[in-house]
C-alpha cells in the first residue's frame, strides 16, 4: 500500500465506500474493488481498509437500516384500494426530501384523492452530513417520508405491478435490466431516481407492457466517487402517476423542475397549489406517422387532440413518409407486390403531403425529421432502373429534381416538402441540429456514431437531452427519449412478439418531458 500515490490511495477508498454503500460487508467490498482493478486480495489489504473505515466512522454505531422499525413497517406497507390514481416516487434513506418539491406532490396527492407509495431507497454515504443519522434511536428516513414509505410489492391492477420490495441501487445506470423476469404479464413500477423506460414485447391481442422508473423525493445525497457523480447527474425529482380505469389504466412519468414545479396535462403544480395552467406548450413529438396504409387512424387523431386542447405551438413529425409502394425489403416479394398493385407512388406522395399542409394548418409550426423511411426515395432513385418499374414518370420526375439539386443534404422527399412552399413548415436533414426547451429534435435515432445504427443507449450518452423516433417503441434512458409510434401495431414486419405502443411526447414550458401512451384510443381519464 505505501508504494501507492495519494490519487490511486483516494481511487481505491472511493470504490470501497461506493461497493459498501450498496450493502457489502468491509472484505467483500476490497475483494470487489480488487477484481474491479485486476489486483490480488490479501488479508493486509483488507485489514488497511477495515482501518480506513473505522477511521472515518463508517462502520461504527452502524444498524442495519432492514432491522429498524421504519422499514419493518414498510415492508406490511398496503395500497388504498378503491382510488383511481396513484403515485409512486421514490426516498432515499438518511436522507431530507426537496420540500418545495415534496409540498407540491402533496398538493397533487390530496387534489386528485390519489393513494401515495414512497419505495424505500437503501444506499448508505459514509462520505455524507446525513450519515450521523444513523445512530441508534434517530429517524431514518424523512419523518415527512414514513407515513408512506414502501417496501412491499404492490398490485394497483392484474396487470400493473409496483415493485417496491426490489432493491436497485440508486449508483446503477441501467436500473431495469434484467427486470422483465420479475413482471410476468404484467407493467411494472421500479423505484430509482433517475428515469428510464422500457417497453416489453407482447404477442398480437395482448396489452401493452412497459417497466419504468420513478425518480426521487429526496435531494442528491450521494458519495464523491465517479459511480456517485454520475447518479447526482442523473438524480430527477419525480413520480409515476397511474390513473386507473377499470381493468385497464393511463401511466405518466412526470418530472419536476429545480424549484419542484411539475406540469400534468392541463394541470400545474407550484408553491404547493394546483391549477389549470392555461399555458401554451412548446412541443409536441408525433410518433412514426407513415402515412397511408400503415398510421393508426385514430391515434393520429387523439395525438393531434391531445396537442390542441393543450395548445401545442410546434409539433415534430418522424417517418412521415411511409414509402409501402417502393419498399426495399419487399421489393422481391411477388406476393407483397400484387397487393400494392392498386397504389402508385405519386399517389402515396400526395397523400402524404396532404397530411403535412393539413398539420400546418392546426399548429403554429411543424418540423419534419429526416427519418429512414423518407430515405425510401433515395435509396429507389439509386438501386432501380427507370425502364424496369411501374412507376416510370414518378422516377424521371424525382431523378430531375435530384440533378437540380446536387448539394442537398435533406433526401428527395424533404425537397419535395420544401416546394410546397409552406412557411410553417421546416424540414431536419440528418446532419442538422435544432432545439426546443434545450430538447435536440432533429435525431431520428435510425444513425448512430460513425455510421453505426442507432440506439438511444447511444444517444443517451451524449451529454445533451434529446428525443428521437425509429423504434416505434416509448423508451427513456435519462436524457434521451424515444418516442411510440402512430402506425397501426401490427404492419406486417414486426410479427410474432412486438413491443410497439402507440403515443407522443409532450414538452412543457419548464423543460421537462413525458411520454403520452395512447391505449386503445385512450390516454388519460381526467377532463381536459
Amino acid at each position: 500500500m505505501s508504494k501507492l500515490s495519494k490519487n490511486e490511495r483516494k481511487e481505491r477508498l472511493g470504490i470501497v465506500l461506493d461497493l459498501y454503500a450498496e450493502g457489502n460487508n468491509v472484505t467483500q467490498s476490497t475483494m470487489k474493488m480488487c477484481e474491479k482493478l485486476g489486483i490480488k486480495y490479501n488479508e493486509t489489504m483488507g485489514r488497511y481498509y477495515r482501518k480506513q473505515l473505522q477511521k472515518l466512522g463508517v462502520t461504527q454505531n452502524v444498524k442495519r437500516l432492514e432491522d429498524t422499525e421504519e422499514f419493518k413497517k414498510a415492508q406490511t406497507f398496503k395500497k388504498d384500494s378503491g382510488r383511481d390514481f396513484y403515485i409512486i416516487t421514490w426516498g432515499q434513506s438518511q436522507t431530507k426530501v426537496f420540500m418545495p418539491y415534496w409540498e407540491n406532490l402533496i398538493a397533487f396527492k390530496d387534489y386528485l384523492n390519489a393513494g401515495l407509495h414512497v419505495i424505500a431507497g437503501r444506499y448508505r454515504n459514509p462520505t455524507s452530513l446525513e450519515a450521523s443519522a444513523r445512530t441508534k434511536g434517530e429517524e431514518f428516513w424523512d419523518s415527512n417520508i414514513t407515513p408512506y414509505l414502501d417496501a412491499n410489492r404492490q398490485e394497483l391492477t392484474k396487470k400493473l405491478l409496483v415493485l417496491s420490495d426490489v432493491k436497485v441501487q440508486p449508483t446503477a445506470k441501467t436500473p431495469l435490466s434484467g427486470m422483465s423476469s420479475f413482471v410476468g404479464e404484467c407493467s411494472a413500477i421500479l423505484g430509482h431516481p433517475s428515469i428510464h423506460l422500457e417497453p416489453l414485447p407482447v404477442l398480437e391481442g395482448e396489452s401493452e407492457k412497459v417497466i419504468q422508473t420513478t425518480g426521487a423525493c429526496t435531494v442528491p445525497n450521494y458519495t464523491d466517487t465517479k459511480a456517485g457523480k454520475w447518479a447526482e447527474e442523473h438524480h430527477e425529482y419525480g413520480f409515476v402517476l397511474v390513473e386507473i380505469d377499470g381493468d385497464q389504466f393511463n401511466i405518466r412519468q412526470i418530472q419536476a423542475d429545480e424549484n419542484g414545479t411539475f406540469y400534468d396535462l392541463d394541470l400545474k403544480v407550484e408553491n404547493g397549489k394546483v391549477f389549470k395552467h392555461g399555458e401554451s406548450l412548446p412541443l409536441s413529438i408525433f410518433g412514426d406517422l407513415h402515412y397511408g396504409i400503415s398510421h393508426c387512424e385514430e391515434s393520429v387523431r387523439v395525438a393531434e387532440e391531445i396537442s390542441k386542447k393543450l395548445n401545442v405551438q410546434e409539433v415534430a413529425v418522424h417517418d412521415v413518409f411511409d414509402g409501402f409502394t417502393i419498399n426495399p425489403h419487399e421489393a422481391n416479394n411477388p406476393f407483397a407486390q400484387l397487393n400494392l398493385e392498386s397504389y402508385t407512388l405519386a399517389g402515396e406522395i400526395e397523400a402524404t403531403k396532404d397530411k403535412i399542409r393539413d398539420l400546418a394548418t392546426k399548429f403554429k409550426h411543424v418540423y419534419s425529421v429526416n427519418s429512414n423511411h423518407n430515405d425510401f426515395l433515395d435509396r429507389w432513385l439509386i438501386s432501380n432502373d427507370w425502364r424496369k418499374n411501374r412507376h416510370k414518370k414518378e422516377y424521371l420526375d424525382l431523378v430531375r429534381l435530384k440533378a437540380d439539386n446536387p448539394d442537398d443534404t435533406k433526401g428527395v422527399f424533404h425537397l419535395l416538402v420544401d416546394e410546397m412552399g409552406l412557411a410553417n413548415v421546416t424540414t431536419l436533414g440528418h446532419s442538422e441540429s435544432h432545439k426546443i426547451r434545450g430538447w435536440e429534435i432533429a435525431m431520428h435515432y435510425d444513425r448512430g456514431a460513425s455510421g453505426s445504427r442507432g440506439s438511444i443507449n447511444q444517444f443517451k450518452n451524449l451529454g445533451i437531452k434529446s428525443i428521437g423516433g425509429h423504434g416505434h417503441t416509448p423508451k427513456r434512458a435519462g436524457n434521451a427519449i424515444m418516442v411510440g409510434t402512430l402506425t397501426k401495431k401490427r404492419i406486417g414486419y414486426n410479427k410474432g412478439l412486438s413491443p410497439w405502443v402507440n403515443g407522443i411526447v409532450l414538452v412543457y414550458p419548464n423543460g421537462k418531458a413525458h411520454h403520452i401512451h395512447i391505449i386503445n384510443g385512450k390516454y388519460t381519464t381526467r377532463d381536459i
